[in-house]
């Protein structure tokens, strides 16, 4: 390619947001080919692939904004907002020195204010083919406080009118934040213990029980929150309870961030459970025996747990339909209520739901082309017909949304401070509800991954839809907005899966592997925005996992907008070992590992690395040689960096050198060095509490080489009930309250 074309290939690149380069984490430059970039930029929409198209795209590029009066939304933040705003009209600079322009700006509630401009300020003037355009600027008002207005603008000059109107948000600078975080941030004494807290994080799909149906529930769930809380734990976090495509076992690749995993409800404590049609079905030997069966299974058996729920669902449906809705009870009432506080949302996830069981799970791009959009006619007249059994998948997440409040409520009275930390997925699956429903703010033509690097040599592709940037922008950010706001209504922690997408997220062409992405740039500022106004709404604490290839800069401004930082035992090292307690930062959340890295045991027994190696996840054997020379090297690194805090005990084997496994004394002693750091938050994975050596998930390996996101927590035959007797568990417990003793 002509370096002149690969200029302005770059330049073209930078303009839609697409990185040239990036920085690994080695501190390596990496650049990204000229070929991907023009595959990306063919996903934005542009064409790059002659040099009369790469010259066309730039300058309808540099032009696009100019030929749009206002943009549809603007989102500043309060406090901070800008001295002015900015406005294009087709116009020459003599028309609009003349022009009489005036602007009102209207909250929800009715009250407006309104400013008239005799001279406006010119701030810039272009020609577009025959047509003079100015940019004009205007003062922004001053003092408004954060919410939601319209601003409408009206402008007149040589017989010619405008009238234009946009969105303007006003967002809180920070997430919220408790008064004990905020004291940590700001007081320059050291911290007492009151002021650090600690929780259980599970995977909920993975608890076993005596009552569940083979897979952890919403009953179970709140029988772990009095429990944990009784252990002196102030939360308990769990996966994504995001609803899940057909078939579908990730947290992480949602259907919907907006609305929950309908098989995660406790069948036992729905109303219509009792009634004398489903009682006759669920108490017949037949359906015992197979009930026991899912419970025993050593991981889940999603496909029988689906068929058993499903089919009592369908009853419970139809019971509430005949006793309730029909009837019009108070009960029925309540449904009502919640369908119309949903709204549009509901309705739209509801009509996915049930298109996609009439055309018999086909993802939607292969549906008929009328049913392929969200608001057309075709859609409309199926909700029309299908009014009965779109209601269901209404009523499965009204349930859900009961059930999730009772969770709430639960660790309330057991005298949790935060109580249910809620885990929000990246990304979404690109046949899901969420692509349908909101495409036109979803890239196609890509997933999201992750560059290569030491963790996977490969890289990563996730196989999820990202968002489309200027779509985001132009809207509001709503189709985050609202994902945020549902999670946050439940929780009193919610955190970001991959944070950093909040401001780039790793594209990869469709059809290439993930060494042939490369970054693409969000508008950070107005996400951070939407995000600090559901986060303040709710009072709930944010966490961003701000792991893996991240900036320093970008872990700067997501501490500043309030977010805590996520900072794991296994990545806190330096040249001479791990680091100690008083060199983690306060405004985090610390733990010793998560969901797709090993647990304390498999850390200890390289479980991760054997397995990797097994289902080809290394490139070639050197650098599994290489990560087995660095884990030897890293648990002599743990010995030593709790010897170095006098926190192994008298007589204990100070090398590790044949030592096969981690017992309770080091299990122990590993999370009183995090309880000893002054992050606000420890978080203890149950898989820790329990010895469990197998981690919930290994990045890249599919369900026919490790059973990902299928793996039951605890011992064999054990269960949620036994749980509290094992000795590890309140031996770590101990050991966090000596240090963080909840207030």
């Amino acid at each position: 390619m002509p370096s002149e074309n690969l200029n302005l290939i770059r330049r073209l690149a930078e303009i839609y947001g697409i990185l040239p380069s990036y920085t690994d984490e080695l501190g390596r430059s990496c650049q990204v080919s000229s070929r991907n970039l023009v595959r990306l930029l063919g996903v934005r929409g542009v064409r790059a692939g002659t040099t009369a198209q790469i010259r066309r795209s730039l300058a309808a590029a540099v032009t696009r904004d100019w030929l749009r009066i206002l943009p549809p939304c603007l989102i500043v933040t309060a406090g901070k907002v800008p001295k002015t705003w900015t406005i294009h009209l087709p116009v020459g600079r003599q028309a609009a020195r003349s022009m009489t322009l005036r602007w009102t700006i209207r909250d929800v509630i009715g009250g407006s204010r309104t400013r008239t401009i005799d001279r406006p300020i010119i701030e810039a003037a272009k020609r577009i083919g025959d047509t003079p355009y100015v940019r004009l600027a205007l003062p922004f008002p001053r003092d408004i406080a954060v919410g939601s207005y319209t601003m409408e603008v009206e402008a007149e000059t040589g017989g010619r009118q405008w009238h234009e109107a946009m969105k303007v948000v006003v967002a809180p600078g920070r997430c919220y934040a408790p008064e004990d975080l905020r004291c940590a941030r700001t007081s320059r004494r050291k911290h007492t213990r009151s002021e650090r807290v600690w929780g259980v994080s599970i995977q909920l799909y993975g608890l076993r029980s005596r009552r569940n149906w083979g897979i952890g529930d919403f009953r179970d769930l709140c029988d772990m929150t009095r429990w944990v809380a009784k252990l002196g734990a102030a939360m308990i976090g769990v996966n994504p309870l995001h609803a899940p495509p057909p078939g579908g076992t990730s947290p992480y690749s949602p259907s919907s961030r907006l609305f929950y995993n309908a098989w995660h409800l406790n069948v036992e404590g729905m109303a219509e459970f009792h009634h004398p049609e489903t009682q006759a079905l669920v108490q017949s030997p037949r359906f015992q025996r197979r009930l026991d069966t899912l419970r025993a299974t050593a991981t889940v058996d999603y496909e029988g747990v689906f068929s058993v729920k499903r089919r009592v669902f369908d009853r419970l449906y139809r019971v509430f339909l005949s006793t309730h809705m029909r009837q019009k009870t108070p009960r029925g009432v309540a449904f009502q209520r919640y369908i119309k506080q949903e709204g549009e949302a509901l309705e739209r996830f509801a009509v996915f739901q049930t298109l996609q069981e009439h055309f018999s799970g086909r993802t939607w791009q292969d549906w008929p082309v009328e049913y392929r959009r969200p608001d057309s006619a075709a859609v409309r007249q199926f909700l029309h017909e299908q009014q009965d059994r779109v209601n269901f998948y209404r009523y499965l997440q009204w349930q859900c949304d009961v059930q999730l409040h009772a969770v709430k409520e639960t660790a309330h009275r057991a005298g949790m401070p935060i109580g249910l930390y809620l885990d929000f997925a990246v990304g979404i699956d690109p046949h899901g509800a969420d692509a349908w429903s909101f495409q036109d703010q979803v890239a196609s033509g890509a997933s999201i991954g992750a560059p290569p690097d030491l963790f996977s040599p490969l890289g990563q592709n996730w196989g999820l839809s990202p968002p489309d940037p200027e779509s985001l922008r132009d809207r509001c950010c709503t189709f985050l907005a609202e994902g945020f706001r549902r999670s946050t209504r439940h929780s009193g922690i919610l955190r970001l899966d991959h944070a950093m997408g909040l401001f780039r997220l790793f594209w990869v062409p469709e059809g290439r592997p993930a060494r042939d992405g490369a970054y693409v740039s969000y508008p950070a500022d107005d996400l951070l925005g939407v995000l600090a106004i559901e986060s303040r709404r709710n009072q709930t604490i944010v966490v961003g996992e701000d792991l893996g290839t991240v900036t320093p800069e970008i872990r700067r401004r997501l501490m500043k907008r309030g977010l805590l930082s996520y900072r794991l035992l296994l990545f806190e090292k330096s040249r001479h070992g791990f680091l100690p307690p008083h060199r983690y930062a306060e405004q985090a959340m610390a733990s010793f590992t998560t969901h797709d890295l090993p647990t304390l045991a498999g850390f200890w027994a390289g479980r991760d690395i054997e397995i990797k190696e097994r289902v080809g996840l290394y490139p070639d054997k050197t650098l599994a040689d290489r990560d087995r020379n660095t884990r030897a090297h890293d648990r002599q690194a743990l010995l030593n960096a709790l010897a170095r805090e006098r926190l192994l005990p008298s007589g204990h084997a100070a090398r590790a050198e044949g030592m096969k496994t981690v017992d309770t004394t080091i299990a122990a002693a590993v999370y009183r060095y995090l309880a000893r750091t002054p992050s606000w938050l420890v978080a203890v994975p149950l898989e820790d509490l329990l010895g469990d050596v197998d981690t919930p998930n290994i990045p890249g390996a599919n369900s026919k080489q490790y059973p990902v996101w299928r793996i039951k927590a605890g011992p064999p035959h054990s269960t949620l009930e036994d749980w509290r007797k094992l000795a590890r568990v309140n031996a770590i417990a101990r050991a966090l309250n000596a240090e963080r003793p909840r207030r």
